[in-house]
This record gives structure tokens, C-alpha cells and sequence, in this order.
């Protein structure tokens, strides 16, 4: 009986099957398909950034629009005198720090420098001193302001109120149904309306 025994190959002749090197990486395919899932979830949650801080902003303004209203309706309230007891209607228009009265009740021209801090004023000079100080306010607090306050004249079976509307500029995203547009930073008018009683 011989004592001879078959070689064993070296290892590194051995071929592997298929599957051993499927199983040991990942493919290129794979790779690009789990960036392209990374990319998209970095591009919503983007959006959703923007989206959110555009938002904010939209509110802090209308907020501030709401406060500046309440404002003058509270200078209406403290000059009743004024504002309440009218024989005629009153108003104003205002851009910027610049504001044109619609009715001569309101004298623009007497509007004291020190704002009726230390001089006496008459009540339609503190109005106009009022109306100043707020125009000045708002122009401060929004961008591109304007206001357009009307009063209509008393009467008996007329309601005494009185109309505010504050208007600024805001931006936006436009986030548009369509998919074929891109959301865009856009710009436009908005107003705030306020009825008072004085």
C-alpha cells in the first residue's frame, strides 16, 4: 500500500463562488441610490427651513401692524373730545414718515415740536401730535408704511366708527402647485384694518 497523499492546493487558488463577493460590499449602484435619498432629505428639510423662517417673519410683521392699529385706536380713546365728538369726517394718509390730513380738523401745520410734552394743547393739536408720533412709528417698525384712517362725520343714525388700515411691504416664498416652478422669493402689499369707536 502506498503512503502517498494528494496536494491541497494554496488558498489563494481557490475561486470563490459568485455570491461570496456580492455578499462582501456594496455596489455602485447601491452607493448612488442611498446619496441620492441623503440628498433629497437634506433638500426637504431645507425647504422646510426657509418655509418656516419666512413664516416667522410674516407673522412678526402682522403682529407689529396689529399693535401699531391698536395704538392709534388707544390715542383715539384718550382725545375723545377730538375724535368722538366730530362735526365733520376726519382723516389722514400717510407714507413713510410723510402724512397728508384729508380734513382740516387736523392741523398739520400745528403739530408742536416738543409733541404737547410741555406746552398746553388743544385737542386737535394733540391729535395731530398723536398722529404724528404714530406715523413716525410705523414708518420705523414696517417696511415700506402707509396708513389710510378714515372717520366718517357724526350723526345720529350713524355708527361712530372710525377706520385704520396699515399697509407694508412683505416678502414671501411662493410656493406654487405647479411643478414646474421653482418657490422664489416674491414680494407684495399687505394691509391690516382695524374699526374703531372712539
Amino acid at each position: 500500500m502506498s503512503d502517498q497523499t494528494t496536494p491541497v492546493p494554496a488558498l489563494a487558488h481557490i475561486r470563490r463562488p459568485y455570491f461570496a463577493s456580492a455578499i462582501g460590499g456594496f455596489s455602485l449602484i447601491e452607493v448612488m441610490v442611498s446619496v441620492l435619498v441623503i440628498s433629497l432629505a437634506i433638500l426637504g428639510t431645507t425647504g422646510l427651513l426657509i418655509k418656516g423662517v419666512s413664516n416667522a417673519k410674516t407673522s412678526s410683521l402682522r403682529s407689529v401692524a396689529a399693535m401699531q392699529a391698536s395704538s392709534l385706536a388707544s390715542a383715539m380713546y384718550s382725545n375723545r373730545i377730538f375724535w368722538a365728538n366730530r362735526t365733520q369726517a376726519l382723516g389722514f394718509a400717510s407714507e413713510n414718515t410723510t402724512f397728508t390730513s384729508t380734513s382740516s380738523a387736523i392741523p398739520v401745520a400745528a403739530i408742536l415740536a416738543d409733541g404737547c410734552n410741555a406746552a398746553a394743547c388743544t385737542p386737535a393739536q394733540l391729535a395731530a401730535a398723536d398722529v404724528n408720533a404714530w406715523v413716525h412709528s410705523i414708518a420705523s417698525a414696517l417696511p415700506g408704511a402707509k396708513s389710510d384712517v378714515s372717520c366718517p362725520q357724526v350723526a345720529d343714525d350713524v355708527a361712530h366708527n372710525c377706520l385704520i388700515r396699515i399697509s407694508w411691504i412683505e416678502k414671501f416664498i411662493d410656493t406654487s402647485t405647479s411643478a414646474s416652478t421653482v418657490a422664489t422669493a416674491t414680494s407684495g402689499e399687505r394691509s391690516y384694518f382695524l374699526h374703531v369707536e372712539p
